[in-house]
């Protein structure tokens, strides 16, 4: 088996400390798959078109069977139990918080009445997975554009070749500003458009890396 063979049963990052700033309601959102829990909680602020790329093939068979759990199981505590002992799919079990933690950091476990929101918001979304590469997206996803796209910590992981690229692309990277009303979704490139954010969202250095666990 290997490496991308494996699953993040949940969240490994803080998504309650950026989601709720991102305007997610009614927008398309392309975000990296790994345990699903980046596009649910686009889900319950209430995302409309969700496209999930990762690389790895497994996340689609993972993604559909988190959404059917969700929807037949009725607590955040039935649902963790769940996944936990799971025989289907190889987790990366040394990644996983306990649920007490994941109540602060995923915004779907919160309460029984954000995970009932979600149940109901899954029913009014759209789920579709891509496999891709996000420093290929070009060919894993042609010419679409999306209103907001999250890379969650994948950046963090690759932060020698993310500062290659962001400092042989800076000077036409941030050309949009916020006066301009440019939307993400606008901009020729995917990667642009979220790095674009990160730096209108997040300036400092310091700051960018709140995306890292």
């Amino acid at each position: 088996m290997g490496f991308f063979d494996k699953v993040y049963p949940f969240t490994t990052e803080s998504i309650s400390g950026y989601m709720k700033h991102m305007d997610v309601k009614d927008k398309s959102v392309l975000t990296v798959g790994s345990s699903m829990d980046q596009a649910l909680n686009a889900c319950l602020y209430g995302a409309k078109d969700i496209t999930v790329m990762d690389i790895s093939k497994t996340t689609k068979d993972y993604m559909l069977y988190k959404l059917y759990l969700i929807l037949n199981t009725h607590s955040t505590d039935e649902l963790y139990k769940a996944i936990c002992n799971t025989r289907d799919y190889k987790l990366s079990r040394e990644e996983l918080f306990g649920l007490d933690a994941l109540r602060k950091m995923s915004p779907y476990l919160e309460s029984e009445e954000t995970y009932n929101r979600l149940k109901e918001n899954i029913m009014k979304s759209t789920f579709q997975f891509i496999h891709g590469d996000i420093f290929k997206m070009d060919q894993a996803v042609g010419n679409k554009k999306y209103d907001r796209i999250i890379l969650s910590n994948v950046l963090y992981h690759k932060s020698s070749r993310f500062a290659s690229v962001f400092w042989k692309r800076r000077k036409n990277m941030f050309y949009h500003t916020e006066i301009s009303g440019t939307a993400a979704s606008e901009t020729s490139s995917p990667l642009r458009s979220v790095l674009w954010r990160v730096q209108t969202n997040f300036p400092s250095s310091e700051r960018i890396c709140s995306f890292s666990p």
